[in-house]
């Protein structure tokens, strides 16, 4: 688990991270909202994140909140099995950094019971993640 404070206090958030190399250069974090501020998991180095714009985004991702240092050079992050993946998961926090994926639910600690499918659901994504792309680039969905 990760403890993060707020104002209103401490919030246990369980985050799941794992190696999950890419021929890709960069960071990129995406979640449905803007749950976390810059930097919440990893120190801050290199350009700074900026918002992608619906332009950079699959169709089917045009309004979530996403953020990358390398802007339209993402785009072949977003691979279908990617795509259904963050669709089925809304309520996640996903980034990658320099070939490290980090997967939390906000303000939600995993029960015990739980672990185990949670696991086995970041590795899926991995999964997607390294798989060739079959056309990169903008995907419509």
């Amino acid at each position: 688990g990760h403890w993060r404070w707020r104002r209103q206090g401490a919030v246990e958030t369980t985050v799941i991270l794992l190696h999950c190399a890419m021929p890709l250069q960069g960071r990129l974090r995406i979640s449905r909202r803007a749950w976390f501020s810059d930097d919440t998991f990893t120190p801050f180095h290199g350009t700074a994140l900026q918002r992608l714009s619906a332009d950079d985004l699959p169709p089917s991702l045009a309004h979530w909140w996403c953020q990358s240092d390398r802007g339209h050079r993402m785009r072949s992050w977003f691979r279908p099995g990617v795509i259904d993946w963050l669709l089925g998961h809304p309520s996640m926090h996903v980034e990658w950094s320099y070939g490290w994926l980090l997967v939390a639910q906000p303000g939600y600690r995993i029960l015990p019971d739980e672990m185990d499918t949670a696991i086995k659901d970041v590795i899926g994504l991995a999964s997607h993640l390294q798989s060739p792309p079959k056309n990169p680039g903008r995907k419509s969905a």
